[in-house]
């Protein structure tokens, strides 16, 4: 929550300021440096969220991992399928 209220802070402050101060040729570059900056603040925020709370990321990450390992084995096996699965269409087609 503490992210959305500083969006509430920033944005409208940046765009007043962009659209009353900045020429009209750079208000892209205006916007992409404060989307730069934002986003360099989010990714703080974010990490440091983590790291605060090492016993909860730890189960989630073991969770994640899991997961992910059970997403790539029924992906291999997916495509041991579509291999199977070509070579009979191939096979097919011969006759």
């Amino acid at each position: 929550m503490p992210a959305l209220a500083a969006n509430y802070y920033v944005w409208p402050a940046a765009q007043l300021l962009n659209f009353t101060l900045v020429p009209q040729d750079l208000r892209i570059l205006y916007v992409n440096v404060i989307s730069i900056a934002w986003t360099a603040y989010i990714s703080n925020m974010a990490s440091s969220t983590a790291s605060d709370a090492p016993e909860a990321s730890g189960g989630a990450a073991a969770a994640a991992t899991s997961e992910a390992a059970g997403r790539a084995e029924a992906e291999r096996q997916q495509r041991a399928s579509g291999v199977a699965g070509a070579a009979v269409m191939s096979s097919i087609g011969e006759y």
